[in-house]
Formats: structure tokens, sequence, C-alpha cells
């Protein structure tokens, strides 16, 4: 008895600690977790179970529930111990019997709800259906039981685990290509929405109600592709995008411009067409597909063997063998485009963003262009530790938000030791049995001996992302912040170019934020409860990381650039962006145009004979391009044209190219450019200031 007194004392405290300081809570919860669940379970394994033991249960539940990071498989195996304890359990009296029904479904209700999300993660929808169906009886045996004032908020909730239930089947029937029941369920999903808000609503298989209401061209487009009938399969596809606008830049509409667009190509072939308007453009998109990193390798399958089929003309036997082959993959079903007949993580590489997916081909070009080998795996350690980084600044900052150790990003660190920080810091957060774990002690043991040969080193960095690209931070940039009382909104910008409305009901502020990697496939609009304000962080050192994104790669040959002649009328090597940058764009633009290249050492201060390569950080990087397009566009005037931008790795470290455009040639009375009420042009090495007499001497 004063074990279960102690036990529910605590309980309440935690539940007054709940409504007020979550961070607080999380500390505390996870200290009566590590010593009161052995006594809970010891208390709930005896004999005689009373109503104040089953009350202990239901408090420890809850308070698992509450940690998200909680570990999946001790959590149920203490709700099979509620569900035994609940049989083995009688009640004194006819009010006792009565509380503690109603107790009991709603503990079940969480239960059952619970386990089938959780199924549904681990991508076994068979498992799960059951599972929800449970959750819906609850919620029905529970509605007669409850008080007129939780009649409507229950019924609503059933009306939410019906929906589910049924979007499960549409989901079960439609990867078994039963249109029909998978119809017939979702009209039911359409129904049991009716009575649901849309924030409570929508996973990320169903984006919005939009999405809901057309969701059966998709059937029903799958459903002619199977019969033959091509041209019906592609207008009705076209029905859904046309429905659907905002899903513009999303997989799933990337996955059905495809599947339209073979379609398209299929009819022109079966009707005997000689390359109509339509079957050509299809086979363009198509062929353009095959190399679209965002649409995932299923997507790319469908791509590639339309277009292979539509340029060779096929038909007969060879067509229909075509057809055969790309049944499997027709399903409009979230985890078919990730899992058909490919390694589950590995081609989740395509969810990462370009400047690191795009690693392996970069130092393929570098090398075409003649980058010395020591320098090639510079380049690729030097992109592998920002990968590993961008993940550790992303745990630490998860971590550290509900109290739990962090770790500040080590430049010095050893990859596998850095990886070994940044497991340590997400199974406090996680729990010794994190799925993930297995994933980066691969990792760590993969980088305990880094290999120097570049080849092997872009096989160790394919193999990195191959493990753990489908845990890579949604990232996100913070724009326009607004507060309407309590709810805060804001628009966001994902590193892919998606524009996200964000409201939350916590405070948030302008910049570069990390959420977890399931927002890299949420709804454009994102409702964040105060719950989820852990899940919200913080970054300190992205800025580079969207800049680089949309930054080329100079493939020309280093020795190009005039290496040896140090620097030149248009060349001039700067170690860091100068605070002075305006009056040398200004000087460039007056003169013949040129590079300013930005992360070289001055070779003369050096006493070197050749320019040294410093390198830059992604932050000092993304600095340098900033200033030098203010300087052009701002601090000169009249504005100098945009410069262009340029990547570029000497000893595979990291430097910006900025190329300034000349004046056109045939205007002998052009403006010049002027810095501070001053004309500079470029005399040698040096940006030098002159008067309005000299430059109107000057030939033009």
């Amino acid at each position: 008895m004063a074990d279960e007194s102690i036990v529910l004392n605590e309980l309440r405290d935690l539940a007054t600690l709940w409504r007020g300081d979550r961070n607080e809570y999380r500390l505390i919860a996870r200290q009566f977790l590590d010593t009161r669940r052995p006594t809970i379970r010891t208390l709930a394994a005896g004999t005689a179970i009373t109503l104040r033991k089953l009350l202990c249960l239901e408090g420890l539940l809850l308070t698992q529930k509450r940690l998200p990071e909680y570990d999946e498989e001790t959590r149920q195996s203490d709700e099979d111990l509620y569900l035994e304890a609940c049989e083995r359990f009688t009640p004194s009296h006819n009010s006792e019997a009565a509380s503690h029904r109603e107790r009991k479904h709603k503990a079940l209700i969480d239960l059952f709800k619970h386990r089938a999300f959780s199924a549904v993660r681990r991508g076994t929808i068979d498992e799960a259906i059951p599972l929800m169906d449970e959750a819906v009886t609850h919620a029905t045996k529970l509605l007669p039981l409850v008080p007129q004032a939780q009649y409507t908020p229950l019924f609503q909730h059933r009306a939410y685990l019906m929906f589910h239930a049924a979007l499960l089947r549409v989901r079960q029937y439609e990867a078994r290509n039963d249109v029909g029941r998978a119809g017939a369920y979702l009209a039911q999903a359409r129904e049991a929405a009716d009575s649901v808000a849309d924030a409570q609503l929508f996973p990320n298989y169903v984006y919005e109600r939009a999405d809901l209401a057309l969701y059966h061209h998709l059937l029903n487009g799958s459903h002619h592709w199977r019969e033959g009938n091509f041209a019906e399969a592609a207008a009705v596809f076209d029905l859904w995008l046309l429905g659907t606008p905002s899903h513009a830049h999303r997989w799933r509409s990337r996955n059905i411009r495809v599947r339209r667009d073979a379609a398209r190509a299929f009819a022109c072939l079966i009707h005997g067409c000689k390359g109509c308007d339509d079957c050509r453009v299809a086979a363009q998109r198509l062929q353009e597909a095959a190399r679209d990193d965002q649409i995932g390798a299923a997507g790319r399958h469908v791509a590639l063997k339309a277009f292979a089929v539509h340029t060779l003309g096929a038909s007969g036997r060879e067509l229909q063998a075509a057809l055969d082959d790309l049944l499997p993959y027709l399903p409009i079903e979230s985890q078919r485009y990730e899992t058909a007949g490919f390694a589950g993580l590995h081609e989740e590489s395509s969810d990462l963003p370009g400047y690191f997916s795009s690693v392996s081909a970069e130092a393929r070009r570098l090398q075409n262009g003649g980058c010395p080998a020591d320098a090639l795996s510079q380049f690729v350690l030097t992109r592998l530790r920002e990968l590993l980084n961008v993940y550790l600044e992303y745990e630490s900052a998860r971590a550290a938000r509900i109290g739990l150790p962090s770790a500040e990003l080590d430049e010095t660190l050893p990859l596998n030791k850095l990886v070994d920080t940044l497991l340590e810091i997400r199974l406090g957060r996680k729990g010794p049995r994190d799925r993930a774990r297995r994933d980066w002690e691969f990792v760590s043991r993969l980088l305990e001996r880094t290999p120097a040969d570049p080849e092997a080193l872009r096989q160790t960095y394919a193999n990195v992302i191959g493990r753990v690209a489908g845990l890579f931070p949604c990232v996100v940039r913070i724009m326009e912040v607004r507060q309407t009382g309590q709810t805060h909104s804001a628009r966001g910008e994902t590193l892919s170019g998606t524009t996200l409305n964000i409201v939350t009901e916590f405070p948030i502020v302008a910049g570069l934020a990390y959420m977890p990697p399931r927002y890299r496939r949420h709804p454009a609009d994102l409702k964040l409860l105060a719950n989820d304000r852990a899940w919200f962080v913080q970054s300190k050192h992205l800025t580079g990381l969207f800049s680089m994104e949309t930054i080329p790669l100079w493939e020309g040959k280093w020795s190009d650039l005039e290496q040896h002649v140090i620097e030149s009328t248009t060349i001039d090597y700067k170690e860091a962006i100068p605070k002075n940058i305006a009056k040398h764009v200004a000087a460039f633009a007056n003169t013949k145009g040129g590079l300013i290249i930005v992360g070289i050492y001055d070779a003369k201060r050096l006493g070197a004979a050749d320019a040294v390569v410093r390198g830059l950080s992604l932050e000092e990087a993304a600095d340098t391009q900033g200033k030098v397009i203010e300087a052009a566009i701002i601090e000169t005037d009249p504005p100098v044209a945009p410069p262009t931008f340029f990547r570029a790795y000497p000893l595979g470290r990291l430097v910006m190219m900025c190329r300034i455009a000349g004046p056109p040639t045939l205007q002998p009375h052009r403006t010049p450019h002027r810095h501070a009420g001053r004309i500079y042009v470029r005399a040698g090495a040096q940006s030098l200031p002159i008067t309005e007499a000299v430059w109107h001497a000057l030939p033009k």
C-alpha cells in the first residue's frame, strides 16, 4: 500500500508538471520511469489486482506515451501487462465497475491506436488494420459511458479513428490492385472525415481534403491502366494533378506525372502512332524524370522503362512484357515508391539535399578536370564531415531542448568518433533500443579506417548515405514570423524549394531550423501543437547549406585560372571576403570583368611562389555570396550586373569564385560604376581609384 501511495503521488506531481514546464517534465518523467517502473510491474504482477494498482499501470503507460522517444518494445511489454491486469481485476462495487469500464476503454483506445500507427511506420499495413479496428471498437463502447460534456469530443475522436481505419484499408486494397474495395473504403474515409477538424485529421498519406476528395482519380487511373485503357488513365491522372496544384513539387505529384506520361506514351504505341506531339512531349518528360532524384527508385524505374519502350517502338509481346513489369510499381501508395523491389534506406539518398547527394558525381567531374588524387580525397572527406555535422547539430539541439547532454561541433574529432558522439546523444534521447542504432554503429565501424584512395572514399561516402539518408532532418528557413493572440505563424522554405505555411502554439523566430525527418514529406500547411515544441529546433550552422544548393560546380581546370600568375587584371585572390569588396567589384566591372576568388591566401604575404589554398567553411561561403551581391547591387552606382558564382575545390578545399561581368564593348560613352562616389579600375593586381578626367581619357 505504501508503494502504491508513493507512486500515485508522484504521478499526480507529473500531471501538474505536464500542464506547466514540458522540458522539466521530460527530465522528471525519465527519472520516474527508471526508478518506479520495476515497482509498478511488481505490484501489477501480484495475485490481487486492485483499482490503485491499475491506476499505477495507467499512469506508467501515460508517462511513456508522453515521451515519444521511449523504447517501443518496453512500452508494449507494459501494455501487455495492463491488458492482463484488466482481465484479472474484479470491481468491489457497481460505481467502481462503471469507473473502471470508462478508464479501461480510454486506455485501450490509446493503446491500440498507438500500436496501429507504429505498425504503419514499420510499413506493415496488414498488421495495423485490426489494431485500428480495436481502437474503433473501444471508442464505440465508451460512447454511452461518458458524461454529456465529453460525448461530442469522443464522437469526433471515434470518427478520427474510423477515418484512419478506412484509409488503411484503402492502402491495403490499392497495393493489391483491388480498386473496387479501395474505392469503397475511400468513401467511408471521406464520410468519417466530415466530423473531424483538418488540423487533427490528415496523415502524410493524404495531405488535405482536396486530396481526399480527388483520390478516387488515382484509383480509377490505376484501374484504366490495368485494363489497357491508357488514354483514359492519362486523362484521369491529369484530373488529380489539376485538382491538387498545391502538391506540384511533392514526390507524389512527380510520380503521378510519370504515370500519366507513361500512359500517354503507351496509348500512342498501341494505336500505332508514328510520333505525334503528345507522345514526343511525354517521352521527353519521361527521359527527364528517369534522372530525377526526387521521385524515388520506383518512379525512376517506371520513367526509364516507359521511355525505353517508347523509343524502341515496342509492340506485341515485347510491349506486354514491359507493361507486366511495371504493374507492381503502379499503385499510388506511399511505401511503394520507396521500397518496391529496392532496398529500404539505400534509395532514400534521393531525399538528401543535392549538395550531399551529388558528391560522387562531382568528384568524378573534378577528376575529369585534372584534380589530383589527394585533393579528391580531401574533397570527399570534407563533404562527409559537413554531412555528419548536420546530423550532430540536429541530435544535439533535440537533446538540449529537453535538458539532455549535447555536444558542440569539433572539426578536429575523427569521423568515427564524431559518429560515436552523435549516436550517444541520440540514444540518450531515444533509448538504447533505437532502430537507427545499428545503422550508426555500422557507419562508425566503416569510418574507423578511412581509405586514402579517392575511389574507395567515394564508395565509403555512398555506403554512409545509404545507411542514414532516411534519418536526415527536415531543414527549413523561417521567414515572415507573425503572432495573432496565442498563435504564431511563419512562412518557411525547405532545401528543395517547397514553401511551407507554419502555424504553432509556441513562439518561433526567423532563421534556420530543423524538424524531424518525417516532415520532409509533410503537408504544405504545418500545424505544430505545444507538445511539438521539442521537435522544432534552431540551427547555427546551416546558412551555407542553403546557398550551396544553388551554386554550380566549377568544372574547368585549376590551371585555367592562371594560378601561377598569382593575380592579374582579371583575377583577384582573397583570403576572406574584405570589408571593401565593393571597390573591387566596381573595378572589375569598369575594366575587363574577371574573377574574385575567395579562400586563397595572399602568396606574397606568405612568401610563396604560387597561390595557397586556405579554403572556406559553408558559413563563410554563404557570407561571401551575400556580401558580393550586396556590393554589386547596393554599394555601387549604377548597380553592377549580378555576379555569377561557382564552387571550386583546389586541393579539395572549398573556394568561392565570383565572376564579375565586364563593360559592353560598343559603348564609348558609358557611365562608370562608382563606389562611395569614387571610380575604381583594375591596374595589374590592384583596384585603384581614378579621377573623372582619367576615366574619360581611358581607351573604351
